[in-house]
């Protein structure tokens, strides 16, 4: 399981950080909606290899059988390897590559209040509300925790569905039950139990039965004749 963990996180993480890398620094130039759509289809497709990472291990670990349970612990080991590498790559970019991208995102939301016709107080709400997240994304154990929040719930709804398609149980063999070997009536009675007594059809013998477990382990019964005897009497 662990190198098919690390194989198909680190393709997920290399794939997310790669995208993040290439669109990030242009997000003013793109524009901030349209990146944030263009970041949450790269996280998607990023975490797509997590249906082929529990497919892969049921196939060549699982022998073609993988429980709900197994299934979901592979998917969100890889899901937990794709956000670090997620994550990691946000912080080297945020701090050391892009030092005024969160004056150019509050330059942003200043102009589309402004470009909606917001009031006065409405935008010095907002330019407060911006400087408090300008503040806590500078601390690089809160940004860590934002940036992990953003993929890690895609990646989480992948797993589980991806864990329900794939999971498949062992089939279930037949248990085969051992022929027992039947009870020795007593002396003078059937095996069922019942007083010997002449057959009607043939009064020169005894009806008797005979059990057995035949093929399938199903139970079968013959029927035989035997030559009359008188039975013994006991008291």
């Amino acid at each position: 399981m662990k190198k098919t963990v690390l194989t198909f996180g680190l393709i997920s993480g290399a794939f997310s950080a790669l995208m993040l890398s290439a669109t990030v620094p242009f997000a003013d130039r793109i524009g901030f909606d349209k990146g944030e759509y263009l970041g949450y289809t790269v996280i998607v497709l990023s975490f797509l290899l997590v249906f082929f990472g529990i497919r892969s291990y049921r196939d060549n670990v699982g022998n073609g059988q993988i429980t709900f349970g197994k299934a979901f612990t592979v998917g969100i080991l890889i899901t937990l390897i794709s956000c670090a590498c997620y994550v990691v790559t946000w912080e080297v970019l945020y701090f050391q590559f892009l030092p005024g991208f969160m004056d150019k995102y509050s330059a942003y939301m200043v102009q589309k209040l402004q470009a909606s016709g917001a009031s006065s107080a409405t935008i010095a709400t907002q330019i407060q509300q911006l400087k408090k997240y300008k503040e806590m994304y500078d601390n690089p154990l809160i940004n860590a925790a934002m940036t992990f929040i953003e993929p890690f719930p895609v990646g989480l709804v992948i797993t589980l569905i991806s864990a329900a398609i794939l999971r498949k149980k062992p089939q279930s063999q037949l248990a085969i039950r051992p022929c027992r070997r039947p009870v020795e009536p007593e002396p003078g009675t059937t095996r069922r139990g019942q007083e010997r007594r002449p057959s009607k059809k043939w009064p020169h013998c005894w009806g008797q039965v005979s059990r057995g477990y035949g093929f399938g382990g199903q139970c079968q019964e013959r029927r035989y004749k035997t030559p009359f005897r008188q039975p013994e009497r006991f008291g």
